[in-house]
């Protein structure tokens, strides 16, 4: 999400009852990480984001990475979806609805590269490459969930980094 703080997103997510871990402010942007959306629901990934972004007045970009063969990027503003781009399916559109969205026209047509070069082994080098150009924080957007099934962070994941909505 750009624009919200921490503690208000934080907040957001306790009144919805979901759990979630929201990174801190870095660039602009906060990064959610929701139990639920773990299940590459794309359908429940929206609602969220909808909700969130109608909530705070604000963009979202959803990133799902299915096993490292898919990579499906959705963009919202202000409840709406925008657009959205799928690894997996031969037009790959989304470049231009993304980096306008994210109010980096100049850089679409490196977007569009990105998203369409077939030299990305790994989706996770896509999104980490997409993630940079558009100065989205790739060090703390490419991670997967960051705790384990009992809810506690994973020992590679800075402390500080992220709050819990759970207690």
């Amino acid at each position: 999400l750009r624009g919200p703080s921490q503690s208000d997103v934080v907040a957001a997510l306790k009144d919805l009852k979901r759990t979630a871990f929201v990174s801190v402010q870095s660039r602009g942007w906060v990064i959610v990480y929701d139990s639920e959306c773990r299940r590459m629901d794309g359908d429940d990934s929206e609602r969220l984001a909808s909700r969130l972004t109608t909530q705070f007045q604000c963009t979202a970009l959803i990133a799902l990475n299915a096993d490292d063969d898919v990579l499906w990027l959705c963009v919202y503003s202000d409840g709406n979806h925008i657009g959205e781009y799928d690894s997996s399916t031969p037009e790959r559109t989304g470049a231009a609805a993304i980096s306008r969205t994210l109010d980096a026209r100049s850089l679409m047509p490196l977007l569009w590269i990105i998203l369409q070069s077939p030299f990305f082994v790994f989706e996770v080098f896509r999104h980490t490459a997409a993630c940079k150009l558009l100065g989205l924080p790739a060090d703390i957007c490419t991670f997967g969930y960051p705790a384990e099934d009992d809810g506690t962070l994973i020992e590679y994941v800075p402390t500080g980094m992220f709050e819990s909505t759970g207690e």
